[in-house]
């Protein structure tokens, strides 16, 4: 007795047809080039993190004028973040916070090319005041042969430019 209709045509035959077969690996290789051309490479990546940098540096600002209090961009070795001013000093800003000392992705590099040379002996780069003014600075990053520019201007303004 047949259930089906394909069982007039099958005649016991298990497997797929080679049409079937060319279907689907058309269909797999298209998906896998697909992924990879969404997927980005090092230099967007890098430009990414660059961008997401200069947003950091603005929220800095917006907090020094939140917090009513001088908050200052800190950049060293291991990474960077933020210190507040308190009465005694300068603080860094710890867990906790979206303005915590973060590290440097793998492979990138920075470089103060201009800044507060008073501040940036203690690592702080640039100081946003309370009405969200700044020290001008520009940091360039660099990473794989590629670098940009991270310029903080004194209306606390961040403007983000690659370099040749």
């Amino acid at each position: 007795m047949q259930t089906s209709a394909t069982d007039l045509h099958r005649r016991g035959e298990d497997g797929f047809t080679l049409v079937e077969m060319l279907v689907a690996i058309g269909v797999v290789s298209m998906m896998a080039g697909l992924a990879l051309l969404a997927s980005p490479g090092p230099e967007r990546r890098t430009q990414a993190f660059v961008e997401q940098f200069a947003a950091f540096v603005v929220r800095g600002g917006e907090e020094s004028v939140i917090a009513n209090t001088p908050v200052a961009l800190v950049l060293s070795r291991e990474g960077y973040g933020f210190a507040r001013r308190h009465e005694n000093g300068w603080s860094l800003i710890t867990h906790g916070s979206s303005l915590a000392q973060r590290p440097w992705p793998d492979g990138v590099s920075y470089d103060v090319e201009d800044g507060d040379k008073s501040e940036a002996a203690a690592g702080r780069i640039a100081v946003f005041d309370v009405l969200g003014g700044a020290d001008p600075a520009r940091i360039r990053l660099s990473r794989a042969g590629r670098s940009w520019r991270v310029e903080l201007d004194s209306g606390g303004n961040v403007h983000v430019d690659s370099l040749p």
